[in-house]
């Protein structure tokens, strides 16, 4: 017996699962393997500004966060974090792609 609603449920949930989960897991390994760096503190240091992004909803609340992780837990120079990380949160964000 089907109830209306449960495959749309179960096609969104899908959705969900490979538009944004699977590319965070793709990104979880493909980084450490190019970079050579362990996946754990890959996770360790990134995971405080997806929990924010995650929690918040907000891409502003998270740059904050991104910005400092990037400078100081990742080493990233200045200059290139003040620049990139704006710009990328920029293009990447729903909507304002135009």
């Amino acid at each position: 017996m089907s109830y209306y609603g449960v495959n749309e449920g179960i096609e969104k949930s899908a959705r969900i699962i490979m538009l944004f989960i699977m590319p965070m897991f793709i990104y979880t390994l493909i980084v450490p393997v190019r970079k050579r760096v362990s996946v754990i503190k890959l996770i360790r240091k990134a995971s405080s500004v997806f929990i924010i992004g995650l929690l918040t909803a907000s891409s502003g609340a998270a740059l904050t966060e991104n910005l400092e992780r990037c400078e100081h837990s990742y080493g990233i120079d200045e200059r290139i974090v003040r620049f990139g990380v704006p710009l990328g949160q920029t293009i990447f964000m729903p909507g304002a792609g135009g």
